[in-house]
């Protein structure tokens, strides 16, 4: 029962909204992450695609991005979103770089003004690592219809199953191939999280990592 509720309490948004309350280092834990394994990743797939401009739906203290900043050789754009402002604020502590933009505010509006000031056309790159599970999947394809227009390849790292909705009351399984299809994305590869969490068969069933570009 205790466990049950939890993972009820971290599957909600106004727990990451608050965390910093509960746990005041955690934006400090999470930036002294960067140097992770599995964010490598994300380093390794911009150096590959030549990624130059990102965007990050739900960029916490800016992990991916840090780790991005000490293995990409070149210059970057890039737009972090977040709903803790006290997640924004330390991650705005940590870099003075002018194309670096961190934001508790998203809107199409933002999104136009960012990158007409960078003089670019789209985000190459669109991350969303462990955060969909907080929405719905109308909040979902709200989203994908007002910002598809701004995004090439979105890297999404979450839980996923083609067969079947799944959970461990904290976190729901959502078949995001046949969501973001219907807004132009292709998947073009599914392979295992770079998340573990012990030996939860949840975990083991439904955390994927999956690639998707726009047709």
């Amino acid at each position: 029962m205790i466990k049950k509720f939890k993972n009820f309490i971290v599957g909600q948004k106004i727990y990451w909204k608050l965390r910093h309350i509960i746990s005041p280092k955690v934006w400090t834990h999470y930036y002294e992450n960067s140097v992770s394994k599995r964010r490598d990743f994300y380093s390794e797939f911009i150096k590959k695609k030549y990624i130059k401009a990102i965007f990050e739906f739900g960029c916490a203290s800016g992990p991916n991005l840090f780790n991005i900043d000490n293995n990409v050789p070149w210059d970057l754009y890039y737009f972090g979103y977040d709903i803790s402002s006290a997640a924004i604020k330390y991650a705005r502590k940590k870099t003075k770089i002018n194309s670096y933009f961190f934001s508790t505010k998203i809107n199409k509006k933002l999104f136009k003004s960012k990158i007409n000031s960078w003089k670019i056309k789209k985000f190459d790159l669109s991350i969303y690592d462990m955060v969909l599970y907080l929405l719905s999947e109308i909040e979902i394809r709200s989203h994908f219809e007002k910002y598809k227009e701004f995004m090439k390849y979105l890297i999404i790292d979450d839980f996923h199953n083609s067969n079947e909705k799944e959970t461990n009351m904290a976190y729901f399984s959502k078949n995001y191939e046949k969501i973001l299809l219907d807004f132009g994305f292709k998947l073009i590869k599914n392979e295992p999280s770079g998340y573990v969490s012990g030996n939860d068969d949840f975990f083991k069933r439904n955390a994927r990592r999956l690639i998707f570009e726009k047709e």
